[in-house]
Formats: structure tokens, sequence, C-alpha cells
């Protein structure tokens, strides 16, 4: 799924789930895409190192996701009041392969919560993808298949999946009746108890809050050209200047503002231009009636005067 979403409704339940999760609680496995460049990947990941997968001719961050469909207001509180574990293996039973994912709430004791997963690598290779690239893992919490909230921990297991899609490279497609048989093999070989597992080190899931959508009201200067013009997230960027800062086709990451020499002579969205983000940076701004202004040197033929090493795309 492409994350494309009303924050407040948060992530949505699909309809397989809303009618397999109807009547009963459980876990499930996905993978949610962000579009690099586009402004939605949350806050807190920007400085995490994430891997860029080429999915549908786009640049785009794979988030691998563990869903929780519970049924009571307090187990809607796992991940608020207890640590998390993963346990992750490759399996391969009489030629079938099988990637084994156990997810553990530490709540109650001897025997805490623990939600299974068993991975067919001919149809959930994405997901064992997404592990092998993100350095988190998505917790989402539905009660009652309604969203309550989405939490994130580091996810212990990028260098285990990468070995793991070595193993799978090549392998053919599994028919589902002999990935049954394997997976009922594997699941008689153990009890679905704590103690029979290896964990990944106890973390604590955070909370993650989605912002708002990012789309901001177009600079009146930006009006003719609206097409060429898109949002993408520029890392570090001061608060005061976002609501000035778009991309455009052509010149790459800019701030609009009107230049000192221009500020005073007439309606000042006539004389907004873009100005590269890491002049305006180095530079220096200020702020007067809602207009941003930097000094810069303009040519009255050639417009904008400055190095091209300050443009950005």
């Amino acid at each position: 799924m492409i994350i494309d979403f009303d924050p407040k409704s948060g992530i949505p339940v699909t309809p397989a789930e809303r009618q397999m999760y109807a009547r009963q609680s459980g876990v499930n496995q996905g993978v949610l895409y962000f579009v690099e460049g586009s402004g939605t990947l949350p806050d807190e990941w920007n400085q995490e190192d994430f891997k860029i997968l080429k999915i549908e001719d786009r640049n785009m961050y794979a988030i691998p996701e563990i869903r929780f469909f519970i049924s009571s207001d307090s187990e809607s509180r796992m991940l608020e009041r207890n640590k998390v574990q993963h346990h992750l293996l490759y399996h391969n039973i009489q030629g079938i392969h099988i990637v084994h994912w156990i997810v553990c709430v530490r709540d109650k004791w001897p025997e805490p919560f623990m939600g299974e997963i068993t991975l067919n690598p001919t149809i959930h290779l994405s997901t064992i993808q997404a592990l092998a690239a993100s350095p988190v893992i998505l917790l989402n919490m539905y009660r009652r298949l309604e969203y309550v909230e989405t939490r994130y921990m580091d996810n212990p297991f990028r260098i285990e999946a990468q070995g793991i899609l070595g193993k799978l490279h090549g392998i053919k497609d599994q028919p589902m009746p002999a990935f049954m048989a394997a997976k009922a093999a594997l699941e008689s070989y153990f009890d679905l108890k704590y103690k029979n597992f290896e964990w990944s080190e106890p973390k604590d899931a955070k909370k993650l809050t989605f912002s708002a959508s990012r789309k901001k009201p177009l600079r009146k200067s930006l009006q003719d050209i609206a097409s060429m013009v898109s949002e993408q997230m520029y890392s570090g960027l001061p608060a005061e200047l976002e609501p000035f800062h778009f991309y455009i086709s052509d010149t790459g990451h800019s701030i609009m503002a009107v230049l000192e020499q221009h500020w005073g002579e007439g309606n000042p969205d006539d004389y907004e231009l873009p100005v590269p983000v890491k002049y305006v940076l180095e530079k220096g701004w200020r702020i007067e009636q809602g207009y941003l202004i930097v000094n810069a040197p303009y040519d009255e033929v050639f417009g904008l005067d400055i190095d091209e090493g300050y443009e950005e795309f």
C-alpha cells in the first residue's frame, strides 16, 4: 500500500482483514510504501538510514509492518505498556522455503502475547525485502477493526533478512498446498511458547504521530507555473522557512523570496522569485508582512545572479 491517508483516521483496514478479524483477534503483516520526496515520510525518520527501492518506476521507502487486531480496550494499550521482541528465522522443509516471524509483546508471564506469521517467499517477497531494507518496523494497533495508533521500533533483522534474500535467489513458485503442508510440519516441531525461541532484544515501540498533509498554500507568484511545482522534504530546513519552500522543476529546492532591492517597489507578489535554499541558509533572511526577504544580486536582463553551485535538484 502506498501511503496516502487521512492522519485523523489512520491507516485503514483492508476488506480482507475486516472479514478475517471481525470475530477474532490476531496479527497480520504487510508493507507500507512512502514515495521519496512526497513529504509523507514521518519527521521522526528523517535521519534514519533508509534504503530506497524502485517500485512502479518510483523511488520508495518500503516499511514492514505488523498489524494487531484485538477486541478489548485494555489490550489496545499493550504496546504503550510493554516492550516488544521479534523472532525471525528461515526454514527449508523438504524443498519449501518458509520465513517464520513471531512478534512478542511482553505483557504477561510466563506466556506473553505472541503473534505468529509464516511468510511464503513467492507471495510475501516484498515483506522480506522491506525487512532487509528498512531500519524500522511499524506496529499498527486496531481495536474492533478501528484504528488506534501506530508505533515503530528498530528493525533488528536487516542483516538476517539480507541473508535470507540470498537463499531465496532464483526460487520457483511454491504451490500453496505444498507450502501449507510445510507450514503444518514446521508448526508440529514446537509449541508456540516464549521459552522455545530466540528473541531480539526487548525494545520500546515508540508512538508515531503522522503529521497532517504537508500540502501548503501555493504562493501567488507560483500560480502560473503550478504544474512545475511540487512539495519535497528538505532535511534540516528551519520551520519559519517551510511555508516559502517549494521544489520547482527547473530551479530545484527553492525559497520564494523578494529581494531587498525590490522590497517596497510595488506588489510583493510581482517581485517574488525562487532563490536556492542553500543561498538563503548561508546569507540569511528576514520576514515582513508575510514575505521572506533576502539580499542577492539581480540582473535586469537575466534575473537572479548567483552561482549555480547553490542549486539543488
